[in-house]
Formats: C-alpha cells, structure tokens, sequence
C-alpha cells in the first residue's frame, strides 16, 4: 500500500487574546494557515511550482516555500465557520488536483514516458 503523496493539515492563529474572546466573543480575525506536505523530493517540486500559481489565482493570501512543500496563510477578518469550511473544501481540491499530477509525473517516470 502506497502512501500519501500529498497531505494537508489545518490551523488557525489570531492575534486576540483570551480576554478579547472573553468580552468580545469569538467572532475575532483569525488566519487559517494550510500546510502542504510532499512525500518525496519530485511532490515538493511539484508543490514549489503550485506556489506561483497560486500566488497569481489568490491575491489575498500569503504562500510560502517550505522544505517539505508548501503553506499558504488567509486572513479572514471575522471567525466565520462557514467561510472557513469554505476553504478547507477548497485546499482539499487543490490537494486533490496536485495528488493527481503527482501520480501522473511517477506514473510517467515507470513507464519511461
């Protein structure tokens, strides 16, 4: 059983404090952060070369190289679950469209083509 070659993970930061959230509720700005994962040095590239792509699609977010692949950071300036389910439905598209040019690239490298 071949592993992964993509995996993704998910998480949220916010500059409020406890005691903002206290008051204030948990309606804050946050930044989701989606981390990209590479099983190999040829899914990284592949990662490395999204990263423009994405650059150029998503204007409102920060993407970075990474070692192992790849992270992209959002800001939302509310806490808003709907929007932020919206985009984890949308970063696991993209991760499911890099797995299957992934799996094309080592599909390719078997056959010599």
């Amino acid at each position: 059983m071949s592993s992964d070659p993509v995996k993704v993970s998910f998480s949220i930061e916010s500059r409020s404090t406890l005691w903002n959230i206290i008051f204030e509720g948990f309606d804050q700005e946050v930044i989701l952060v989606t981390n990209f994962y590479g099983d190999c040095a040829n899914t990284v590239g592949i990662l490395h070369s999204f990263a423009g792509l994405i650059d150029n699609k998503f204007k409102d977010c920060y993407i970075r190289t990474t070692e192992t692949g790849l992270a992209i950071e959002k800001y939302m300036p509310t806490n808003d679950q709907t929007q932020i389910n919206d985009w984890e439905n949308l970063m696991l598209s993209l991760r499911d469209n890099i797995k299957s040019i992934t799996s094309v690239n080592k599909d390719s490298a078997l056959t010599g083509g």
